[in-house]
């Protein structure tokens, strides 16, 4: 079954409401703790785009605390199933399970020990080059759970941007203006 055919509420299919994501993007996520105290910043560049049936895509984040990372998305709807296989630059993968609830795409992972729950949405209208994207992130373990609130804010990029500087500001300028 491929994604054309799908409905979602008000008759969207799931290629559709993936849609909005495809393009190359570039900007700054603000991550905030379960008290909507901002925790750290992370630069990120991703770009999405159709491989047939699949949505494929490659994210790199530059955290303000100096780490890098990178991964690849391949996101299927497949016998009735929505995946999300994200392959990390260290080699490791992990296999979300998906499903679209009140407007967000929700996924899921399960490990013994630990369970995650991210739901995550557009806001606003990604036709004008400019997105936001909001985001909760549910971690359970055995020993805890966290939740983080993060708050993206992307631009298109274009062929003729220049690269995004390595350095961001220090998560304590952001602290400061609390």
């Amino acid at each position: 079954m491929t994604f054309s055919y799908v409905n979602l509420l008000h008759g969207i299919t799931y290629r559709e409401y993936l849609s909005e994501r495809v393009g190359s993007w570039k900007g700054i996520s603000t991550v905030y703790n379960e008290r909507n105290a901002p925790l750290r910043l992370i630069e990120v560049e991703q770009s999405f785009w159709w491989d047939g049936d699949v949505l494929r895509g490659a994210t790199q984040f530059w955290s303000d605390t100096g780490a890098i990372q990178s991964q690849s998305q391949f996101i299927r709807y497949e016998n009735g199933s929505l995946t999300n296989e994200v392959v990390f630059s260290s080699g490791n993968k992990r296999f979300f399970k998906g499903h679209i609830e009140k407007g967000f795409l929700v996924w899921t992972w399960e490990d013994p020990g630990m369970r995650v729950r991210i739901a995550s949405r557009v806001v606003g209208d990604a036709s004008e080059r400019e997105m936001q994207e909001e985001c909760q992130e549910l971690i359970f373990s055995d020993a805890q759970s966290q939740l983080r609130h993060i708050v993206t804010r992307l631009s298109f990029k274009t062929s003729t941007d220049t690269p995004m500087p390595k350095k961001i500001p220090d998560i304590t300028e952001l602290k400061s203006k609390e």
